[in-house]
């Protein structure tokens, strides 16, 4: 559509911002700025099927993506550094080591990139172990439903931590005590 300069101030104001907003649609590269920044998130996960859901459940998201996948640790290394996540959501047990060696290793070469732990333990010791090392949250398998709270807390430059894990750390719940033996 070439108007020109006269064109256009002789037409109502409405019908400008309409143009423009026409265009946008038709040009994929003059979205507005909300749309085009999305936060991008490296999943790594042993178990295929969590991972795949994991990953589908980010994209389709309007405000995060995942720019790629791992299953192994040798292969979530190699993905931080030639994908510059800015959140790495970690399992801590992987077939070929301990995820919380993977946050030792990027946590002083990537000192802004966030770490979001997803483990099946819900031990208070285990999660203070990673939240030392430099994970900067902690959510139990089992409360799945919260990594996405989780995450926008994260990116929001916060700490999070599973609901009831949370609350035995504080000790407002008694922490339980495995039976030995049993």
């Amino acid at each position: 559509m070439n108007l020109n300069h006269s064109e256009l101030a002789n037409r109502p104001q409405g019908t400008i911002a309409q143009m423009l907003d026409a265009s946008r649609s038709s040009c994929p590269g003059m979205e507005p700025a909300s749309q085009l920044r999305k936060a991008r998130i490296l999943v790594v996960e042993d178990h295929d099927f969590l991972r795949e859901g994991i990953v589908r459940l980010l994209n389709m998201q309007s405000d995060l993506v995942c720019c790629g996948q791992a299953a192994t640790l040798a292969a979530a290394v190699g993905g931080v550094i030639q994908q510059s996540p800015e959140l790495l959501l970690l399992d801590i047990r992987l077939p070929d080591g301990d995820g919380l060696q993977l946050i030792d290793f990027v946590r002083p070469l990537y000192p802004n990139l966030m770490i979001l732990v997803l483990s099946q333990s819900d031990e208070v010791s285990v999660a203070r172990h990673a939240l030392a090392m430099g994970a900067n949250g902690y959510v139990i398998k089992q409360q799945a439903s919260e990594v996405l709270s989780a995450i926008r807390e994260l990116l929001r430059g916060k700490t999070y931590v599973s609901k009831e894990l949370a609350n035995r750390m504080a000790g407002l719940i008694p922490e339980r005590h495995s039976l030995q033996g049993a």
